[in-house]
């Protein structure tokens, strides 16, 4: 569960002005997306939530909705490729890839969702 979770985490550190933004390529966060996370931008485990406000740089909504408007249309070509239909690169795996567009687009999508509970966030195409 922790790779899905970091999978969510980055769209969120994005938005908050982490770099580098996140990709829809496909795969899984790699180690030095994780350390630049964790040992760079995110304050520390004893860090209080005013601790990591006065740290970000946060981005318009213009931004986070171009972002999660190019992550609904991969989402939209993985749940189509996911029925058998062309419309992944190749070489992309539709289930393993596919499950991070799935959960870096549910970050995004939350973010935009003023007063929707994460699970209740809409992830239709």
């Amino acid at each position: 569960m922790i790779g899905w979770s970091l999978e969510n985490l980055w769209p969120l550190a994005w938005a908050l002005g982490f770099e580098p933004e996140p990709t829809v390529d496909g795969p899984m966060i790699g180690e030095p997306i994780i350390r630049a996370l964790f040992f760079e931008f995110l304050p520390g485990l004893d860090a209080t939530v005013a601790d990591l406000l006065a740290k970000a740089k946060p981005r318009s909504l213009e931004e986070v909705a171009r972002r999660e408007d190019l992550f609904y249309c991969a989402h939209d070509a993985v749940r189509s490729a996911q029925l058998g239909e062309d419309t992944v690169p190749e070489g992309f795996d539709p289930r393993a890839d596919g499950g991070v567009v799935h959960e870096r687009r549910h970050a995004l999508t939350w973010m935009l969702s003023a007063g929707v509970g994460w699970d209740d966030t809409d992830l239709g195409t």
